[in-house]
């Protein structure tokens, strides 16, 4: 069984969740481009919020500040929404190294989204470490306390 895209390009379906296409970033690109330029301030404000919640968490610079994007499908609307997140973080604490975990079902193709976040972030910024977490994330996918900002772009309406 198979869905067909916008494009006419067909998908496999393992159970009930979809692999995706090559071409989603495409394909989606219109109305996640609006997602993405909407939520810019909003990433900005959690981050400047929770330092001024938790100043000393941005002093320890041992430990990684860490950021979970679920529903990261093929990682090329992941790059924008990261930067200005790393980029807040470094304002507030230039040292940090940061990890990134790009979450998504599965079947998703993980191997896309890492190359696209690598490529975007990477020649920018330093000390940024990508990682996929493929888990359905309408469970929970990370230990209690282990991530210090959580977003989603795309899947807002699904996560519990």
């Amino acid at each position: 069984m198979s869905l067909v895209n916008a494009t006419g390009e067909t998908s496999p379906i393992k159970g009930t969740a979809r692999v995706m296409s090559e071409s989603y970033n495409t394909d989606a690109s219109d109305w996640s481009n609006v997602s993405i330029s909407t939520t810019q301030r909003d990433l900005v404000s959690c981050v400047t919020r929770y330092h001024e919640l938790s100043p000393s968490r941005f002093e320890d610079t041992d430990t990684p500040f860490v950021i979970a994007e679920f529903g990261c499908a093929t990682g090329a609307a992941s790059v924008l929404p990261l930067k200005v997140i790393i980029q807040a973080v470094r304002k507030l604490s230039p040292q940090m190294p940061i990890q990134v975990f790009l979450n998504d079902l599965p079947e998703n193709h993980h191997s896309l989204a890492i190359a696209a976040v690598t490529e975007g972030l990477t020649p920018l910024f330093e000390d940024v470490f990508i990682m996929v977490a493929g888990k359905d994330f309408t469970e929970q996918v990370f230990p209690a306390g282990t991530v210090d900002l959580a977003y989603s772009n795309m899947t807002l309406m699904i996560l519990p």
